[in-house]
C-alpha cells in the first residue's frame, strides 16, 4: 500500500460526527521496523471525545518511518488533541509513542508521535501477566 493510500485509509471523521470539521496531520517518527498497520487513539484532553482509528495492513513492504497521517474531526473539538499511536503486526504492537497539540481552530493541527519499541512482558518470578495477578 503506498502512503497516500495509507493516508487516505486513516482520512476519516474522528471523535464523532458533527457538522464542520478541522484537520489535524499526525507526524510519526521512530526507528522500528516490521509495523505493517497503525492503531491510533485520539482524545481531548477533558476526556468527552475519544476514538480509536485502525488502519488496515499495508501489503507489501512494512509501513517506512517517517510517516504523516492526516484526519478530521469536528470543529466542536477545541483544547489540546492527545494522540497515542501503536504500530502493530497482527495483534504484536512492536512500538507505541505519544503526542498532543493544541487544536488550531480553522487550520491544521501537527501532532509530533515518536514510536519506540514496547517493551515485551517478561515474568517476574515465574509469574507472568496472565496468571491473574
Amino acid at each position: 500500500m503506498t502512503a497516500r493510500r495509507l493516508a487516505a485509509a486513516l482520512l476519516v471523521p474522528a471523535l464523532a460526527a458533527c457538522t464542520g470539521t478541522d484537520a489535524a496531520v499526525i507526524h510519526i517518527d521512530g526507528a522500528v521496523t516490521g509495523v505493517r498497520h497503525l492503531a491510533i487513539d485520539l482524545s481531548t484532553q477533558n476526556g468527552k471525545h475519544a476514538d480509536r482509528v485502525v488502519a488496515p495492513a499495508v501489503e507489501g513492504d512494512p509501513i517506512a518511518f517517517p510517516r504523516d497521517v492526516s484526519l478530521t474531526f469536528p470543529a466542536s473539538v477545541t483544547g489540546y488533541l492527545l494522540v497515542h499511536v501503536e504500530g502493530l503486526t497482527g495483534a504484536i504492537t512492536l512500538a507505541q509513542g505519544d503526542g498532543n497539540a493544541a487544536i488550531v481552530k480553522g487550520g491544521l493541527t501537527r501532532v509530533d508521535v515518536h514510536l519506540d519499541p514496547a517493551l515485551p512482558i517478561t515474568p517476574v518470578d515465574g509469574f507472568t501477566s496472565g496468571d491473574g495477578l
